[in-house]
């Protein structure tokens, strides 16, 4: 069952606007224009698709063919996936692809899976810094050569902003679930965030820690 997490309360109050703005597009990410792996985003950054995070395995970054159409079916999601441009810095490597709200009336309906790459000298201090954060923080599960984490619940957020309270009464707070599970295989961070209000509470957890997975055999 979904246990109750301040994190997601806390993290709602700054993106509650941006998710509502979902449910008027058919992908939520960044500008809609999909970046190839191994494309240079800044001018003097590498441009290899992530190798040195695991001995032996390269990394394409293409999170949007990751998640199987039966795990999007699960997290009921039809809308497209937005691959976001990838972001090369000297230490790290960041990827992201979400798939947005596509049912009018539900701006808490969003996917977003991202993969943080770390590089160079300091990665295993940033990939044991991470693996202690996730040992102590939310609910482990067992993943393919790593850890996993989970984190899931119910909250309560304002109701539509256009809908003004009868006289004495307080706003609609109208109940949502949302989750995130966080995996790390060698050097690479995977995080999976899953807002569904039509999701059953155990229903949540599983489809988090099964995109979950599915990503972490891939790192």
């Amino acid at each position: 069952m979904l246990k109750a997490h301040g994190w997601l309360g806390r993290t709602l109050a700054g993106s509650a606007l941006a998710l509502a703005l979902c449910a008027t597009t058919a992908g939520c990410g960044s500008t809609g224009t999909s970046a190839t792996a191994g494309t240079s985003a800044t001018a003097g950054t590498s441009a290899t698709a992530g190798t040195s995070a695991t001995a032996g395995r390269t990394f394409s970054g293409d999170l949007c063919h990751m998640v199987s159409s039966g795990e999007l079916a699960a997290a009921h999601m039809t809308a497209p996936c937005v691959q976001a441009p990838t972001e090369y810095r000297e230490r790290r490597n960041l990827y992201e692809a979400s798939w947005g709200a596509d049912v009018a009336g539900r701006p808490f309906h969003l996917l977003i899976v991202e993969v943080k790459e770390w590089k160079g000298k300091y990665a295993p201090i940033y990939a044991k810094f991470n693996s202690r954060h996730l040992q102590y923080q939310g609910q482990p599960f067992s993943v393919e050569n790593g850890i996993g984490s989970l984190h899931a619940e119910t909250f309560h957020n304002w109701g539509n902003p256009g809908e003004q309270p009868k006289k004495g009464h307080l706003p609609a707070l109208p109940p949502h679930r949302g989750g995130e599970a966080v995996v790390l295989v060698g050097y690479r961070l995977g995080k999976i965030t899953l807002f569904d209000d039509s999701a059953s509470e155990p229903g949540l957890e599983q489809t988090l820690t099964q995109i979950a997975r599915t990503l972490a055999a891939e790192l």
